[in-house]
């Protein structure tokens, strides 16, 4: 459940195009590209953390560029509008082969 949470987290974060520095997990990996729309750290290690973070806060230019490759991200390829089509495409497939079936 905390992981559920967490990653709805990072999730509205993005969204909300906040520059983000996360624990570099293959669930965020797949969200954030490194120096691009977030900053990936090694998990586990806060020394890792901490250089991730000067590295944003040395190029304060940085913040707003992650922040908006964030943003962009969400919307074009993890908008609710998409999601719902993805599932509506997925319902349809597994109804018609329930169909087929019969």
């Amino acid at each position: 459940m905390k992981l559920t949470i967490e990653r709805t987290a990072l999730l509205n974060a993005l969204a909300q195009g906040c520059a983000v520095v996360a624990s570099d997990l293959p669930c965020h990996r797949e969200l954030l590209v490194h120096g691009h729309s977030g900053m990936l750290f090694e998990a586990g290690s806060r020394a890792s953390l901490v250089k991730a973070i000067e590295q944003v806060l040395a190029e304060p230019w940085r913040i707003a560029a992650l922040g908006a490759a964030a943003r962009d991200f969400m919307a074009t390829r993890r908008s609710w509008e998409l999601t719902a089509a993805r599932y509506r495409r997925l319902y349809e497939i597994v109804l018609n082969k329930c169909d087929a079936s019969r």
